[in-house]
């Protein structure tokens, strides 16, 4: 036989009986210790915090469904695996963390192009992180080797990369900043280098300058190939070079790890004012009017490239150590 079910008033008479001499003993008067208990009695039990599990729903530490960081680095990630790349949670979290410190610093918008290099695979690395400029997918030629470190020349004709970047048609301004994340390969040949003959013009960042202590940023648009524009400063074997080109003041900067090593002002140029190369820029090799230059091919490994507006000195040692942290979360830092 079921126990009949108490009516309302009921268990609030219980209630009462149960609570009252506590309220009494707290010195309360009856009326108001009535009171108080009746208005607990009537408060609404707490809600139970749960969320019940959907099959497909997302999390802030990854996704069942497809993504739930950063839009675009969940972009480039996706781009990666359908490349034929191999990620994991560690190079996740490091891609997440890339994309988000580069735009919470203001850097992400005035990047056209940079080079995560991930995946292992040739398809993988080719892909520029800002899924939006696809157009800028490397072509890779040659036998190079690809692998979680990044990419490797061989230091043999023909294995080389094009960044279908050219310089002359697509940079914003001609105030503009590039920079390699490199080990040491052969010196005396060139990690990444764009020349026109026509007009003397190019962009260099190399390790090409015939002694194996120098790296050398060279002009744009100079008067000579090898005249009057050069900056050769020392560099370690291993690391990170920037070269910065502000066209309101003409001055072309250097930096290695972050830190200052060479600057020129009021550098010679060819009448009519600074300009870029009509060129695109090439990745192993230099980029002689279109095509690779004789048998120049590095042989060292790239573990991140990229190429942007103008940098001030505080955002070249931002985005460096940006660059850093996210090749140190992939154990790959030279430094």
């Amino acid at each position: 036989m079921a126990i009949p079910e108490k009516k309302p008033y009921e268990r609030l008479s219980d209630y009462l009986e149960r609570s009252l001499p506590a309220e009494l003993e707290a010195g309360k008067s009856r009326g108001k210790a009535t009171a108080d208990i009746i208005a607990k009695f009537n408060e609404e039990p707490p809600r139970e915090m749960f969320a019940p599990f959907i099959w497909g729903a997302t999390n802030a530490s990854g996704s069942a469904g497809g993504g739930a960081g950063d839009a675009d680095a969940d972009a480039y990630l996706a781009a990666v695996t359908t490349a034929g790349g191999t990620t994991d949670a560690t190079i996740d979290a490091a891609v997440q963390t890339l994309f988000t410190s580069l735009k919470s610093n203001g850097l992400y918008s005035k990047l056209d192009l940079f080079y995560p290099l991930i995946g292992g695979t040739a398809a993988s690395t080719a892909l520029n992180g800002i899924r939006t400029n696809s157009a800028y997918d490397i072509t890779w030629n040659g036998s190079l080797t690809f692998n979680t470190l990044g990419v490797t020349g061989t230091g043999t004709n023909g294995d080389y990369g094009n960044t279908n970047y050219n310089w002359s048609t697509e940079a914003a301004s001609n105030s503009v900043a590039w920079g390699i994340y490199n080990t040491a390969g052969n010196f005396g040949d060139n990690i990444s280098e764009v020349y026109s003959h026509g007009g003397f013009d190019g962009t260099y960042l190399n390790t090409h300058v015939g002694t194996p202590t120098l790296m050398q940023l060279r002009g744009w648009q100079v008067a000579e190939p090898y005249g009057g524009t050069a900056i050769a400063v020392p560099k370690t074997s291993d690391g990170q070079a920037v070269g910065t080109f502000n066209t309101s003041t003409s001055t072309k900067k250097l930096y290695w790890n972050a830190d200052v090593l060479g600057y020129l002002s009021g550098a010679r140029v060819v009448s009519g004012g600074i300009g870029l190369a009509n060129q695109e820029e090439f990745l192993f090799t230099l980029n002689l009017n279109g095509s690779p230059y004789n048998n120049r091919y590095w042989n060292g490994r790239l573990s991140f490239f990229w190429i942007g507006e103008y940098l001030n000195d505080t955002e070249v040692e931002t985005i460096s150590q940006i660059i850093t942290t996210f090749n140190t979360s992939l154990s790959r830092n030279v430094y």
